[in-house]
């Protein structure tokens, strides 16, 4: 059982669709040009159709992963509480097996409740986002969670991925929170817009108003608000949007820190202050379909009650397909 809070959805989306539509009618620097210029050339050698599947089917072997935290002040009645975290499907129109495979992996998981930490979308913002929505809804529908699935935007997610997730019973939270009941305890989950094209002081307000007497669940696209969340004591932060940098030297060393993120934010468990943090390495890529030592995944988060840990082991758990 869980209660929603709303901040006013129509001052949200007016400003979301304005920040979009500046955001494209503005110049780009001259080093991102540059970067997504060899991007785009990359992609397009990679478009030779035997070399790109190949790619694809090396990048599309999706994992789940089962850690386990213990978190004090977790509350007695959510004790075990079991949440999947998936994030950055980018999931498009040619995208049906990739959806297939991760609907195969995780079907039958018995999880409490489901986190999704932003782009549904495929690339551009001018994708249609019921696209993204519905093969995310697909590859999520044999997943079990009474408590409901929760989800924010990404960088590449468009204002209407709103109602495009929410028309599959998925709620997504911009710039709001919710409480989520089990027996006679409750948590919150406070979600916010994404934080690098689409930041604003609601989403700062989203942080600071969500109510302290609960044990407080943060999602947010990625780890750059850590420090603002641990500030406003929330005890557990999800976020994705690195893709764990997609290539890696070796397991958890991306050959970049993508997008501004810090190397030890990039993936994994991390600390901020007395804050445990999860960064998704996705299940989907974005402008390349490739992955080294860099595996898609999704995340059975374990949370028990007890000290704060000191560290946490994943247990991988191939799909088989």
């Amino acid at each position: 059982m869980n209660d929603l809070s709303f901040s006013p959805r129509a001052h949200w989306r007016a400003t979301r669709v304005t920040m979009q539509r500046n955001l494209a009618a503005a110049p780009r620097p001259l080093a991102e040009r540059a970067v997504k210029a060899g991007l785009r050339l990359a992609g397009a050698l990679l478009r030779w159709r035997p070399l790109e599947a190949m790619l694809e089917e090396r990048a599309w072997r999706p994992r789940l992963e089962t850690i386990e935290l213990r978190m004090p002040g977790l509350p007695a009645g959510f004790d075990g509480l079991r949440i999947l975290h998936v994030s950055d499907t980018h999931l498009g129109s040619r995208h049906h097996r990739l959806a297939g495979r991760i609907r195969d992996l995780l079907d039958g998981v018995s999880a409490d409740l489901v986190t999704f930490t932003g782009d549904a979308n495929c690339d551009a913002l001018e994708s249609p986002p019921e696209i993204g929505a519905q093969w995310l809804a697909h590859a999520l529908s044999g997943v079990q969670a009474p408590l409901g699935t929760f989800a924010v935007l990404g960088n590449h997610d468009p204002a209407g991925m709103v109602e495009a997730l929410e028309a599959w019973g998925i709620r997504v939270l911009a710039n709001e929170h919710a409480i989520v009941r089990r027996g006679g305890d409750a948590i919150c989950i406070a979600g916010t817009d994404d934080p690098h094209a689409f930041w604003t002081p609601g989403a700062d307000a989203t942080l600071a108003h969500a109510p302290k007497d609960f044990y407080r669940i943060a999602l947010i696209h990625s780890a750059a608000c850590r420090e603002a969340a641990a500030r406003e004591g929330f005890q557990l932060y999800l976020c994705g949007h690195t893709h764990g940098g997609q290539i890696c030297l070796r397991p958890g060393r991306p050959l970049l820190a993508l997008f501004g993120t810090a190397l030890g934010f990039a993936s994994g468990v991390w600390r901020e202050g007395r804050m445990i943090g999860h960064t998704s390495r996705g299940l989907g890529t974005s402008s390349l379909p490739v992955r080294i030592q860099c595996p898609p995944a999704a995340t059975l988060i374990v949370l028990r009650a007890g000290p704060a840990s000191a560290g946490a082991a994943a247990f991988p758990m191939d799909n088989p397909n």
